[in-house]
């Protein structure tokens, strides 16, 4: 299991002259990332672990303001936001709803409804029993629940709800149906025209976008007794296929994921690292574009992403990281904006504070000769490496 902890450090007490710092570390999770949501005004971020947990994270300073607990379970695997961004819900043994405001659980349900999401006009999204050889789509608001449709689970080769919408789609025989669950009738319905896949091609991932406009799928396709591995995008209004990239080889990663960019023709595809090993074979995030292909890539470790989101606008791209790191991206430039660095033992960090407050040296002490990390505050990146054997850093 990798261990993941967000460390956030906060200024407490005010740096005026003759006055001592005061320093507060605040730990984060301490166990592997589960999702990771962006909030409808991008102004936070909210990431859930397999430590019960679900942690809210303040993009502009990079520091996490809040811990929301309540799961009995320790995977909490699903994690969102509500479209007007006041609560958070979350996914493990059950499902909850966290009030954002001062994380208070506003409601919760048993495993014997899962809840697949927070739906914009109230309530949740759940699934639930409809009948012998049924799956039944629910919508629990105000303590009733609703059943939306039933559906005959052999009739599903892949199935997913779309984050921050009231969507939930099905896929199977090459047809895509959605539900949406605040209409007055909801219903499967066809999202698009019955796509015509190459014999032999097996669908490994699939994604629509939210405006079910676009199908985003990652595939293997026989080739000359080999396969190939590829990410197609087709268009929902004819079925015309719009992007046809080749991917790197099967890497046996744990798993891959991806993800539309609001406002732009462009699909982020990202994969964990491959099993029993340490590195991803394509790590990072990489984003390809329509028409044209082109491709550009949000990458700082060798070790792959395990969850990204982008913030409504388009403008953010959050990922977490395998190297126990949360960083935020600027998607218009590529450029890496924020790094919010993890340890697993908080007690064992040494933080030195300068006298202005507006850099730490930091240590991680279980390691031996581990290098002191400047951090800049302003910029919440690490501006510099000071080498151990130079001994504590001195701030001028």
């Amino acid at each position: 299991m990798h261990h993941h902890a967000l460390l956030a450090a906060t200024l407490v007490a005010a740096l005026t002259a003759g006055e001592s710092v005061h320093l507060e570390v605040q730990t984060g999770h301490a166990d592997s990332f589960g999702s990771l949501a962006c909030s409808p005004d991008g102004r936070l971020i909210a990431t859930s672990a397999f430590d019960q947990t679900v942690r809210l994270w303040d993009i502009a300073s990079g520091l996490q303001v809040r811990t929301l607990v309540g799961h009995a379970y320790s995977e909490v695997t699903g994690v969102g936001f509500s479209a007007d961004g006041t609560r958070v819900y979350s996914a493990s043994d059950g499902a909850m709803v966290h009030r954002v405001a001062d994380g208070g659980i506003e409601a919760s349900c048993s495993d014997a409804l899962y809840c697949l999401g927070a739906l914009p006009g109230g309530g949740q999204l759940v699934r639930m029993p409809a009948g012998p050889g049924k799956v039944g789509l629910g919508r629990r608001r105000d303590g009733a629940v609703t059943l939306l449709a039933a559906i005959d689970p052999a009739s599903i080769e892949q199935n997913g709800w779309i984050g921050g919408t009231d969507v939930f789609w099905v896929w199977g025989a090459g047809q895509l149906r959605a539900l949406h669950a605040g209409s007055s009738e909801p219903a499967f319905r066809e999202a698009g025209p019955r796509l015509a896949l190459p014999a032999g091609l097996a669908v490994k991932v699939m994604q629509p976008s939210p405006d079910l406009r676009w199908l985003a799928l990652t595939c293997e396709l026989p080739d000359g007794g080999q396969k190939t591995r590829r990410l197609q995008v087709f268009s929902l209004g004819d079925g015309a296929r719009v992007l046809d990239a080749v991917l790197p080889e099967e890497s046996g990663a744990y798993y891959e994921r991806l993800l539309f960019v609001p406002g732009r023709q462009e699909v982020l595809h990202s994969r964990g690292p491959k099993r029993g090993k340490g590195e991803a074979v394509d790590p990072g995030v990489t984003g390809f574009t329509w028409p044209g292909g082109a491709r550009r890539r949000f990458s700082a470790t060798p070790l792959g992403t395990e969850a990204m989101d982008c913030t409504p606008d388009g403008r953010l791209l959050a990922t977490a990281d395998w190297d126990r790191v949360l960083r935020l991206w600027d998607l218009a430039s590529g450029a890496l904006l924020r790094e919010a660095r993890t340890v697993t033992e908080p007690a064992r960090l040494a933080v030195v504070a300068a006298p202005d407050g507006r850099r730490w040296a930091l240590q991680d002490q279980r390691q031996r000769g581990a290098p002191w990390r400047i951090l800049d505050l302003a910029t919440g990146r690490i501006a510099a490496e000071v080498p151990d054997a130079q001994g504590v850093p001195a701030f001028s």
